[in-house]
């Protein structure tokens, strides 16, 4: 069944400026002929729509029509699936400070860090399209952690030795729409969507030594004084699946912890991630 739209600039159609979509119903042309045995349809095909309910009426109207003609059997709407999964995987994660708030911080260089992440996955297959497109959700546990090291020189007799650590935790719900290749026995898959984040575990320490003609006093505290324990982020990825497996490579980059106008901390998050998936668990009934 065809229905096709198409683009017209103004001027092709009337003496307006502006463009329009011309939408041809192609189907209605091909259900009158393969309806042409009954003819009373004629009219209802003529006012019908090119959705799924308006088409199934139409065709069991048509089988009550022939001779003798009973409808036994009519297939049910197709709804949502849903399906369960795990993922896990490595994650590097990169910390980068930007600003004016704290000099220290934006002039230090922090190493990456590697960490695991796992969780637990729900996929709602949308119906027909041949399962292409998924709204994905997640719960996933997230860490990482960075140190880095500076020194501050005040004058010839007066400089400072200073240390950062940062280590967090997160418990993260991601939401992605994926649209998976269909067909082929592996399937290829892309993803888009955002991270929202809750820090479950925080160190945030400055430890500074101040060396003084050949004194040493140290000192310790809070990096920042303020720190946001919500973070959001978006999220891109690409990946294959095959019966039930999956692998995956997903980017994310988040606001970070930094709560200052002055002060960025934004995280970069490089992930390779496996899935596994579930047997079909239920249905969504919308």
């Amino acid at each position: 069944m065809i229905l096709k739209k198409n683009m017209k600039k103004g001027s092709e159609v009337t003496v307006d400026e502006k463009s329009y979509i011309v939408t041809t119903e192609i189907f209605k042309g091909q259900l009158i002929l393969l309806f042409e045995d009954c003819p009373v349809l004629k009219e209802d095909i003529n006012a019908s729509e090119y959705k799924t309910a308006s088409l199934r009426s139409l065709v069991v109207r048509y089988n009550e029509c022939q001779p003798g003609g009973t409808v036994q059997f009519v297939k049910k709407s197709e709804k949502i699936r849903v399906k369960f999964g795990l993922v896990a995987g490595l994650r590097i994660t990169n910390l980068h400070f930007t600003g004016s708030f704290d000099q220290d911080l934006t002039d230090i260089n922090f190493p990456s860090s590697s960490s695991f992440t796992g969780g637990a996955s729900l996929y709602l297959i949308m119906p027909r399209d041949r399962a292409q497109y998924i709204l994905l959700n997640e719960l996933v546990f997230q860490s990482y952690s960075t140190q880095g090291n500076i020194t501050q020189y005040q004058s010839p007799w007066l400089y400072y030795d200073n240390s950062y650590e940062f280590e967090l935790a997160y418990l993260k719900l991601n939401t992605l729409l994926r649209y998976q290749y269909p067909g082929w026995k592996i399937r290829p898959f892309a993803d888009i969507g955002m991270s929202n984040g809750y820090s479950i575990k925080t160190t945030n320490t400055k430890n500074s030594e101040e060396h003084l003609v050949g004194k040493v006093t140290t000192s310790s505290g809070p990096a920042l004084d303020s720190f946001r324990k919500y973070e959001q982020g978006l999220l891109v990825g690409a990946g294959a699946s095959y019966l039930g497996l999956g692998i995956e490579f997903r980017m994310e980059w988040t606001n970070g912890f930094s709560p200052y106008i002055t002060l960025s901390s934004s995280v970069r998050t490089y992930n390779v991630r496996r899935k596994a998936i579930g047997p079909l668990h239920s249905k969504f009934y919308s």
